[in-house]
């Protein structure tokens, strides 16, 4: 009976991905052991291996678009035809768009030193595995309104001379290079004007990087443009009572977060270079309805931001509830004022089997097809005046506050094991810099493997063992 082999991952450490992306320092790479099998215990000849990895960057097409808003437990002010027109506008221009795919590594291993070489019969093959990651590698994630990206290796084993099995398995890519760290993220200040110049807005941003859960904390100071321009003489001054003779209120101010796709290459996408699309996350009102005077109106907002999927979301929360932390025993009486919660049960249904579910988050991303990016839309209701609105760039991350320090740990502990890897590589001819349709990329050296031949020594170690009382031996099975 000829042997099927049977084709597995094993990480080289506790995950498949070292180092951390976005921050060449590290070495982010891929570093793994493909193994190759029999699957019978029966010999094989392997006669090569094709590897590949990619990345696959897709548009919600036709028949894969999905409700915008539909998973987040937030407001929104987009209509239902609103809604209609953004989806089926990316349909028709992605009707005939495959998905596209940027391949980051490609390679045919051979163990045969040339094509008459004879080889032994094989009870298995490990091939170690290195491969780089690149700097501008995008991040998994699934955006319901837009699109996703993922990571895939891909193995192809040519066997027994006629026989091919392929073999796939979804990398999962964060990368470590927006993080909700003030150091990083200044507060943002900016002083703008509306469009007919009669007001003057002045705008603080504490975190303009937030997370995917979280309060944006900004200070909105309105105030009259008794000045003009900033003083620089585009616009005459306002007069006093030019300004004053009727009754202006400032009404509200509407906060909107809103997401935003942006095509890179608009013509492999089926896109016109013009093509954008909104949607708008969340919306909250500050009502205010004060007369506009020659002293500043000045609102202090902290805005929710809620990304993530909401049903992951509630699924992820039970884990810190007490009944489920601390489990209470038969004899502990129930405390009688205490009402218990209704529980519903909720079919958690990944609409991507590529992207796991903790990674179904509207966050900001760049990929080399499309960018997805946030702005705060603010605008200003004017009662006996000009409505007027502004945007302010808002960074979305999925990493939160509480994890940086453990971020700023590993990512030191990166750098030490980078310093190690660097003088391991050395030893089998070292990372080479290559260069391919004007990309630097690191290419790491083929490492030996580990080849177990068909033979006594190697099935005793694998247990593999055979009656030999019958005419055709037959193996005998091993329960571990």
């Amino acid at each position: 009976m000829a042997a099927t082999p049977v084709i597995s991952l094993k990480p080289s450490y506790n995950s498949v991905v070292r180092g951390c992306p976005g921050l060449p320092d590290t070495l982010p790479r891929v570093e793994c052991q493909v193994q190759v099998r029999s699957g019978n215990g029966e010999p094989f000849q392997l006669d090569k291996m094709e590897i590949r990895f990619f990345t696959v960057e897709s548009l919600h097409g036709k028949n894969r678009t999905h409700r915008p808003n539909s998973h987040l437990g937030v407001d929104s002010t987009m209509g239902r035809d609103t809604e209609e027109s953004l989806i089926s506008g990316l349909a028709k221009r992605r009707k005939n768009k495959l998905d596209h795919i940027t391949v980051h590594y490609q390679k045919t291993i051979s163990l045969k030193k040339d094509s008459t070489q004879k080889q032994k019969p094989l009870l298995a093959v490990d091939m170690p595995l290195t491969i780089a990651l690149p700097d501008d590698i995008k991040e998994t994630n699934y955006n319901t309104t837009f699109g996703s990206c993922y990571h895939m290796l891909d193995c192809t084993v040519y066997y027994n001379g006629k026989h091919s099995k392929n073999f796939k398995h979804v990398i999962n890519v964060e990368r470590y290079t927006y993080l909700p760290n003030p150091k990083l993220f200044a507060p943002l200040e900016r002083t703008s004007l509306s469009a007919d110049g009669k007001f003057k807005v002045s705008y603080k941003v504490e975190n303009p990087c937030v997370s995917s859960e979280d309060l944006l904390k900004l200070t909105v100071t309105f105030r009259p443009n008794l000045l003009g321009d900033f003083g620089t003489g585009n616009q005459s001054p306002t007069k006093k009572g030019l300004l004053f003779n009727k009754r202006i209120k400032l009404k509200h101010i509407d906060f909107q977060l809103r997401e935003v796709l942006e095509i890179n290459d608009a013509s492999k996408m089926n896109f016109t270079a013009t093509d954008s699309f909104e949607n708008v996350l969340h919306t909250q009102i500050e009502k205010l309805n004060q007369i506009v005077s020659m002293n500043d109106i000045k609102v202090v907002a902290n805005v929710r931001i809620l990304t993530r999927d909401r049903y992951f979301q509630n699924f992820e929360s039970t884990f810190h509830e007490p009944a489920f932390v601390y489990k209470l025993g038969d004899g502990v009486p129930q405390d009688a004022t205490t009402t218990p919660r209704e529980i519903k049960t909720v079919l958690l249904q990944n609409k991507n089997n590529n992207v796991p579910l903790q990674y179904h988050t509207s966050i900001t991303t760049f990929g080399r097809q499309f960018n997805i990016t946030h702005n705060l839309h603010v605008g200003f209701k004017i009662s006996n005046g000009k409505d007027f609105a502004h945007r302010l760039n808002v960074t979305v991350t999925p990493w939160t506050a509480p994890q940086l320090r453990d971020i700023a740990q590993l990512i030191s502990q990166e750098r030490e094991t980078a310093a190690y890897a660097k003088r391991f590589y050395k030893s089998f001819g070292g990372i080479v810099i290559r260069k391919s349709q004007g990309d630097y990329y690191l290419e790491y050296p083929v490492l030996p493997p580990m080849v177990s031949h068909h033979d006594e020594s190697t099935m005793e170690q694998f247990c593999i063992k055979y009656d030999t009382n019958h005419t055709i031996p037959r193996r005998v099975p091993i329960i571990e």
